[in-house]
């Protein structure tokens, strides 16, 4: 099957969106997919638009470049003029480059939030200007209604397209992203990883760029009051250089943002993933979370609050926990706290962790998923 696969930036980077344009290509390659990547798509930044930018801010408002019909039309048409003539199928990570563009070829896209269900959901989407808005929703309604496949990393994703637009749910179909990650130990490794963890020390492991939307210093609230209740406990934190604290404590480590690319930054990320007990990242907002299905893939449970799309990554009592958004560190520190404290219950779960990955949250089954779908167009 050949398929054009389109994005704004440079899908064989593997830094860019968090690796998640890198790693779904791949999985569709890996199933013998004939991709033409179409990519690096020049954003033209009009200065019709640099006003509207410089008017809202001037009001205290949000303006979305990338959410207009300008720059739609502006990726639509570099598409249209790199699209092969034996094109079987656009795909793209994201409904922006497909939504203005005008073709008889299937389209499809697969991504892990639709623009409604962000609104008011995401800080970034929560102060938007009426123009943004408008915008917003009619670009992503023109690419719910002619793309042929909708593809979305959960079933809050789903649902909150089909609660705010036209669309036919018979066209979206829910497959979960996997672990955005290319070195994993085998099965048994992974459980002499587990055994091997300490039972001296719990450690706590939080990863993300963004300390206050990944819950941060709730993370941070729950390791004191653990080291309170007399469970030694570090919390080690991965992908922020200067963490915004006042005063840091002795047992938070922070290991500051590590490239997978780098050999020894993979390497110093391999020991934490290897060592530590639970992922904690407790946000208030996110549409899926790749980080849980990579600590599955480690065998580290994960803990974290039952809100948008994480529910699809974590699931209670097989990789981890949710809570309801109203609970508390009391909560979180009892339910690690009886965990950390009982071996075998522990090394269970872990292990159970790693099934998770192992039989949905890898990009394998992803990518043939999508391609069972794909050959029935």
């Amino acid at each position: 099957m050949k398929i054009s696969y389109v994005t704004n930036y440079d899908a064989t980077n593997i830094l860019n969106w968090s690796g998640l344009g890198y790693y779904m290509a791949k999985s569709l390659a890996d199933q013998n997919a004939d991709l033409d990547l179409v990519g690096n798509l020049k954003i033209r930044r009009t200065l019709p638009l640099l006003l509207k930018k410089a008017f809202y801010k001037s009001i205290g408002q949000d303006f979305h470049f990338l959410r207009t019909p300008d720059i739609a039309h502006q990726l639509a048409g570099q598409i249209q003029s790199r699209l092969k003539p034996d094109t079987e199928i656009i795909f793209s990570p994201g409904s922006i480059p497909v939504s203005l563009l005008e073709t008889t070829i299937p389209k499809v896209f697969y991504t892990g939030a639709c623009f409604g269900g962000m609104v008011g959901f995401y800080e970034g989407f929560a102060n938007l200007s009426a123009e943004s808005l408008k915008d917003g929703h009619f670009l992503e309604q023109k690419a719910l209604s002619e793309s042929k496949l909708i593809f979305y990393s959960s079933e809050w994703a789903a649902q909150s397209a089909i609660e705010n637009y036209q669309v036919d749910p018979a066209k979206i179909k829910v497959v979960p992203f996997g672990a955005n990650l290319d070195f994993f130990p085998s099965l048994q490794e992974r459980r002499e990883i587990v055994n091997n963890r300490s039972d001296s020390v719990c450690k706590l492991l939080f990863i993300g760029v963004e300390w206050k939307r990944k819950g941060g210093d709730f993370a941070l609230e729950v390791a004191t009051e653990m080291n309170r209740r007399g469970i030694k406990t570090e919390l080690h934190v991965v992908g922020i250089k200067h963490l915004p604290l006042k005063k840091i404590p002795p047992f938070l480590i922070n290991h500051g943002f590590l490239n997978k690319g780098i050999p020894a930054q993979k390497t110093k990320l391999t020991r934490l993933l290897t060592s530590s007990h639970f992922l904690i990242v407790p946000s208030k907002a996110e549409a899926f979370g790749v980080v849980f299905a990579e600590a599955s893939a480690w065998a580290i449970p994960s803990v974290s609050f039952h809100v948008g799309g994480i529910p699809t990554a974590v699931t209670n009592g097989l990789n981890g926990h949710l809570f309801s958004p109203e609970a508390g560190v009391t909560e979180f520190s009892d339910y690690l706290t009886d965990l950390f404290t009982d071996k075998a219950r522990y090394n269970n779960l872990a292990l159970s962790s790693f099934n998770e990955f192992q039989t949905r949250l890898n990009w394998n089954v992803a990518g043939k998923t999508i391609m069972k779908y794909l050959r029935e167009l």
